[in-house]
């Protein structure tokens, strides 16, 4: 509940203000609870979009994430972070694939994430799928 101490442990900083708003925001869509004594607990232990998230909100969410990420990117060290990037020609239906494959492999991610136990640290995993291209190349 030391708003001071998770507004300072928080990578990119935030104001005690701003923690203050995200918790009451996490509580109210379910994703926090407020335990006895103050503590706050996390009601899962992994929040994911749907694939093909459409919404504004979602949408907004995840371009600040990316933005994070940028930023992150060049102040975390390599050990305590992972970024890969592959550019590739794809047919429409090696597109379908990776999709579908990119979907499987974030079920396995909360499969482990579910069996996971004496949790002390969080992340965020962002993965992005987009044209580089306007139109197919004839």
């Amino acid at each position: 509940a030391d708003l001071k101490r998770i507004a300072e442990i928080l990578n990119p900083p935030v104001s005690e203000a701003q923690v203050a708003e995200a918790i009451s925001v996490l509580e109210e869509l379910g994703m926090l609870r407020r335990l006895a004594g103050g503590v706050y607990e996390a009601t899962d232990c992994h929040w994911t979009t749907e694939p093909e998230a459409y919404s504004l909100a979602v949408k907004n969410h995840a371009l600040e994430l990316l933005g994070i990420a940028g930023e992150l990117l060049k102040s975390v060290p390599p050990r305590e972070r992972q970024y890969n990037t592959l550019m590739f020609q794809v047919s429409e239906t090696g597109f379908q694939t990776i999709k579908e494959r990119i979907r499987q492999f974030q079920e396995e991610l909360r499969d482990i994430l579910d069996r996971d136990q004496n949790e002390d640290r969080i992340y965020t995993l962002t993965m992005s799928l987009f044209p580089n291209l306007k139109e197919p190349v004839k």
